[in-house]
C-alpha cells in the first residue's frame, strides 16, 4: 500500500509502513499501540485498515491448501536449486 493523497496525516508513509507491520503481525509492541492510537484520530488511516484487513480476510478464505504428490515436490525442488 502506498501513500494516500486523501490522508491529512503529517507522516503518512510511515502509517502505512506500520499497517502492514500490523497486519503481517510483525509490528513491535510499540508500533501497534502508536498505530492504535493513530486509527482512533485518522478515518481516512483507520478505512484503510479495515479495507486492507477485509480484504486480507476474504484472500485466506479462498486459498486453498492441497497436498501435492511427493514425486512432484521434489521436481519442483530440483528444478528451483538448479
Amino acid at each position: 500500500m502506498s501513500e494516500c493523497p486523501d490522508c491529512k496525516c503529517n507522516d503518512s508513509k510511515k502509517y502505512f509502513r506500520i499497517l502492514n507491520l500490523v497486519l503481517d503481525n510483525e509490528a513491535s509492541d510499540d508500533q501497534r499501540a502508536l498505530f492504535n492510537l493513530h486509527i482512533k484520530e485518522c478515518a481516512v488511516c483507520f478505512a484503510h485498515y479495515n479495507i486492507e484487513l477485509q480484504l486480507r480476510q476474504l484472500i485466506k478464505t479462498k486459498v486453498s491448501y492441497k497436498l501435492i504428490p511427493e514425486e512432484l515436490a521434489q521436481e519442483i525442488r530440483s528444478r528451483v536449486i538448479d
